[in-house]
């Protein structure tokens, strides 16, 4: 699996700040060098004598997450199917749990303006210091109330087959099942008829009920020869066979009129196609995305401006990181 994601946030390249009158909420802790002794003579005794020094700031930001996409890492992701919102009762990650009718979903995150932390650990002598910053923010997923927060954040990744199905592309789809094998498409038949009311489906979608030479059935029957105009996807495709659909297509199999049909189902039987390849044929990623935490990781060179008489002091610093 992976995410892109863009971000509105200074976590790479060259960071230039000036920051006027900060005073972190948790106050830096100073120490003296080792090898400092009481009577001031050491490695860092004398007027230029320096110091090590670790912070925590609470630094509220304005951060956010943009244009956030995922899918599996071997690019075979077409889209993305949210879980029902009406599902009642825990999480159950099954297909039929998902909505395949629903819209593309858009992934989004609340801004981390109340999360966000920085620690740092550095050096410094007179004016000057040199530090590395470690900071952390935490992007929390939108969308959820408090009655389905446990299924807001869960998504099935859809491959070819079960999307095209889903999505009405009968041109795509019409390819996809030229791609799949007569073994493949039997385990596909079962999968739709062990479903409620998946016999009158798989009938269906072998075009049911017409004559003998149209050109939107299943095919013939690999054990009669007959064709197979009442019949289901189980009784067109009998033998478990590496052949793909498309190199019998030739006299046996039309997989655009298979296409059409599966189009021409409604939105509940279209989900029952759907579900039924992404469980029998190609599999389907199930993932949960709560939120999202981002570290970075910054060297940074600063000096203060002014030091005396001043409990706060202003300071510019430079920094590489990301």
């Amino acid at each position: 699996m992976s995410a892109v994601s863009n971000r509105k946030l200074p976590l790479g390249g060259v960071l230039m700040a000036l920051v006027a009158a900060v005073a972190p909420i948790h106050s830096l802790l100073a120490a003296p060098a080792a090898g400092a002794g009481a009577g001031g003579e050491g490695l860092f005794s004398g007027a230029g004598a320096g110091s090590f020094y670790i912070g925590l700031d609470y630094s509220p930001a304005f951060g956010s997450i943009k244009d956030f996409k995922v899918q599996e890492a071997g690019g075979t992701t077409r889209g993305v199917f949210p879980y029902k919102r009406d599902a009642a009762g825990r999480v159950d990650f099954k297909v039929h749990n998902f909505d395949w009718s629903a819209p593309e979903p858009k992934i989004s995150f609340k801004d981390s303006m109340l999360t966000a932390l920085e620690g740092s650990i550095g050096y410094s002598i007179g004016g000057a210091r040199v530090e590395v910053e470690v900071g952390y923010e935490r992007f929390v997923i939108k969308g959820g109330k408090k009655s389905n927060e446990d299924t807001a954040s869960v998504f099935l990744l859809g491959k070819e087959l079960a999307y095209d199905t889903a999505r009405g592309q009968v041109d795509r789809l019409a390819t996809a099942l030229g791609k799949m094998t007569k073994g493949e498409a039997k385990k596909w038949g079962k999968a739709v008829e062990g479903t409620t009311n998946g016999e009158k489906v798989s009938q269906n979608a072998c075009g049911k009920g017409t004559s003998s030479g149209s050109t939107n059935q299943c095919g013939v029957n690999a054990t009669s020869g007959s064709t197979n105009n009442n019949g289901k996807i189980n009784q067109a495709f009998t033998v478990d066979s590496d052949t793909t659909l498309l190199s019998a297509a030739g006299d046996t199999i039309n997989t655009t009129g298979m296409a059409g049909n599966i189009n021409s189902l409604s939105k509940e039987d279209k989900a029952v196609v759907a579900g039924a390849f992404a469980r029998a044929v190609e599999g389907a990623e199930v993932i949960e995305v709560r939120a999202i935490g981002s570290t970075s990781v910054m060297l940074n060179a600063c000096y203060d401006l002014l030091t005396d008489g001043i409990g706060v002091v202003p300071y510019a610093c430079a920094g590489i990181g990301g």
